[in-house]
């Protein structure tokens, strides 16, 4: 759902919080089902990081900055919107997350192992943004983003939720070919528990009550199995995942190789 972008694409246009207040209300979520929601998807994706230093390009209100360094992973989160980060702090804590350019951060070439677009490389020129998480990594990049199958596009429609912000799994796919990426796995999760939960800006559906919560989640696990044993996952699975390492051009010295232009 709502995601605190880093620079948006100039052609695109979302019903986003402006203010710190408006802010406040979402991140107050993470404290709710919608949370545990998320902290399920932050263990899945830490299965997913390569190496201890991780960076998240667009980490909103730095959730999964705050799962990786309660694991033992030096993370670090960058958005361009300081309103969120702020409200982020507020609810998670003192974690490092900090104002930055997707397209020009302030790291030495390969300083992480992992670089992570948690629905945020939808928000970005994305040639620009992968060429610089290239430029970052010395391992590979995890793209995490809204499966566009029908339900999640009635669901938005129900909810209000009138965005013109989507990336499709299989254009990602072609985004990530096109610029030289070796895609190492792709992945499908989340079939009851994110709609129910509502995310940042739709209906709360689960009462609030553990054990209720307990037994949603545990029935999107069971469901989760059988519909990716079945290979339905693109057709009703919220979220999807794609692993790729970065082409090998990008891992020269920026003297070497002209490409890395892009992400300056």
């Amino acid at each position: 759902m709502a995601h605190a972008p880093t620079r948006p694409h100039p052609a695109h246009r979302d019903q986003r919080p402006q203010s710190l207040a408006e802010h406040r209300q979402l991140a107050a979520r993470l404290q709710r089902f919608w949370g545990r929601v998320v902290a399920c998807q932050d263990a899945q994706l830490r299965t997913l990081v390569k190496g201890p230093r991780v960076l998240e390009i667009g980490c909103g209100y730095g959730a999964l900055v705050s799962s990786l360094r309660a694991h033992g992973l030096t993370a670090i989160g960058v958005d361009m919107d300081q309103a969120g980060l702020q409200a982020g702090r507020e609810v998670l804590g003192d974690i490092p997350v900090v104002v930055g350019d997707a397209y020009r951060l302030p790291f030495a070439d390969q300083s992480f192992d992992t670089v992570v677009f948690r629905d945020s490389l939808h928000h970005l020129e994305s040639d620009r943004a992968l060429a610089e998480a290239a430029r970052l990594t010395r391992g590979r990049v995890i793209v995490f983003e809204s499966n566009m199958m029908p339900a999640l596009r009635v669901a938005r429609r129900l909810v209000g939720h009138e965005s013109c912000e989507a990336l499709p799994m299989d254009e990602a796919r072609r985004m990530l070919h096109r610029s030289g990426w070796t895609i190492e796995r792709v992945e499908y999760r989340d079939v009851i528990a994110l709609p129910l939960s509502g995310g940042y800006i739709g209906p709360e559906l689960v009462p609030n009550a553990r054990a209720v919560e307990q037994l949603v989640l545990a029935l999107d696990t069971l469901l989760s199995k059988l519909i990716l044993r079945l290979q339905l996952g693109r057709w009703c699975c919220w979220r999807y995942v794609v692993v790729a390492t970065p082409p090998a051009e990008m891992t020269r010295s920026p003297q070497e190789n002209p490409v890395w232009a892009l992400a300056k």
